[in-house]
């Protein structure tokens, strides 16, 4: 799919499209478990008013849990918060209307398409980082791993 971006036409593959969108839905769900597990659960009669500023970070936050709680620490190497730094941020955001959450955010879902396969977790049902495949032992490990797995 064809974009404009300034003066640059940009091609965006079907994949990243899905990929991107799949990451926003694991978002919402992550948000939305954390925020019921703690009694705040919304109904169209009562609706509960969030900024989306702390919802953003919230997320950006959960999904850095997530990695860390799978063993994942390559968020680190590229400056990005812990999983505890970022939900204490997450938390004064609610009394900073002035905090921005944008360039963590984006960080993260650059390091989730940079790093993660994008079919990981629908085809294997896991997270699976693509981080040293410029090793051969790591290439063949992965090899070996798909070939065994490609009638699951």
């Amino acid at each position: 799919m064809p974009i404009h971006s300034g003066s640059i036409l940009l091609s965006i593959s079907p994949e990243l499209i899905h990929a991107v969108e799949a990451e926003a839905a694991r978002d919402a769900d992550r948000v939305g478990g954390f925020l019921a597990a703690r009694g705040l659960r919304a109904s169209p009669e009562k609706p509960i008013h969030l900024p989306a500023r702390f919802l953003l970070y919230l997320a950006a936050a959960l999904r850095l849990f997530d990695w860390e709680t799978q063993g994942f620490t390559h968020h680190f190497e590229v400056g990005l918060p812990s999983a505890t730094d970022a939900f204490a941020d997450a938390l004064a955001s609610l009394l900073d209307p002035g905090v921005d959450p944008t360039s963590l955010c984006d960080a993260v879902l650059e390091l989730c398409l940079e790093r993660f396969a994008w079919n990981g977790r629908p085809l294997l049902g896991a997270d699976v980082l693509l981080d040293n495949l410029r090793d051969p032992t790591a290439l063949d490990a992965l090899a070996e791993f798909l070939w065994a797995s490609r009638h699951e």
